[in-house]
């Protein structure tokens, strides 16, 4: 499987790049509010042994989410070897964390368009693989706002979410005959079966569950101590908002998040923030490979 992969037009429209400036702003914005001194004090003291063994938990995720991809690549017909698979997963993790909203991760589509897939089934697999983590997220995250604000909200969640599950089944049905004669959604039902489905969300839960290890260790390597079910329930929620097309790798909208939901524990400000600056930097080093993978390909 050759890769020549290069970042497809859509993130360089001019609206992309403005939200990244709109998530640096955010952030220096923050910082200048509570002050970057405080900051630095806190990373400072940093539990170094803590911080080595969180690589382990996210080396586990990123094989993790490879595999998945390997496994539905290889359910659309081709053939590549793992190490393959590892690559350009590693490249479309690059190319999200760049990207606002993560939709550099949809440029694995435009690679596999060039192996010989057809474009609608290429998008349909980058789809399926976003799919299967928005599927957990959204019930982990129901489950964590039960934690965090109470039964009442999350039954609120729980409401609005039967109402669009409802409404995306109705306009399902009643769309059939036009989706017959759409390639790709008829590629993705295709795609979707039930020995894939669960495949799909087992492999999606452990590299969650994993991402959820880092995120304790780290926040131990800053003398953060709270209950592993709360903990669980603001890394989820601050997961969510770190998807927002506001700024890429969550810049800005992850140090607010666990501002905020972090403050009813007694965990002031500049150590939130510093804890959203040890998973922007560790998950920026890791996605290094990803850019090394990227230029090589490029030249």
């Amino acid at each position: 499987m050759r890769l020549d992969y290069t970042i497809p037009p859509v993130p360089n429209h001019l609206a992309l790049r403005s939200c990244k400036i709109v998530g640096l702003v955010l952030f220096l914005w923050i910082l200048g509010h509570i002050g970057w001194q405080d900051v630095f004090r806190e990373l400072r003291n940093v539990e170094g042994d803590m911080l080595l063994l969180s690589c382990i938990p996210l080396i586990l995720q990123y094989v993790i989410r490879a595999l998945r991809w390997h496994l539905i690549v290889r359910t659309a017909g081709l053939q590549p070897t793992f190490r393959e698979s590892w690559k350009l997963f590693n490249i479309g993790a690059f190319l999200a964390m760049i990207t606002p909203a993560k939709i550099g991760e949809l440029g694995r589509a435009v690679d596999l368009h060039r192996q010989g897939l057809n474009g609608p089934t290429a998008f349909a697999l980058s789809l399926i693989d976003r799919i299967a983590d928005i599927i957990v997220i959204a019930v982990l995250a129901t489950l964590g706002i039960r934690t965090l604000f109470g039964t009442t909200a999350m039954f609120t969640v729980i409401a609005i979410g039967v109402a669009l599950l409802v409404t995306t089944v109705l306009l399902w049905k009643a769309t059939r005959k036009h989706r017959e004669g759409v390639r790709w959604l008829r590629e993705l039902s295709d795609l979707t079966t039930g020995r894939m489905v669960l495949l799909l969300l087992a492999t999606t839960t452990v590299g969650w569950m994993c991402y959820f290890w880092w995120g304790i260790i780290l926040t131990r390597s800053l003398g953060i101590v709270i209950a592993p079910f709360t903990l669980i329930a603001v890394l989820t929620v601050t997961g969510i908002v770190a998807i927002l097309p506001i700024a890429p790798s969550g810049l800005g909208t992850r140090d607010m998040a666990l501002i905020t939901l972090l403050a009813p524990h007694g965990i002031a400000a500049p150590r939130a923030v510093a804890l959203a600056s040890l998973m922007l930097v560790t998950q920026t080093l890791f996605g290094t490979l990803g850019a090394w993978y990227w230029l090589k390909t490029r030249k």
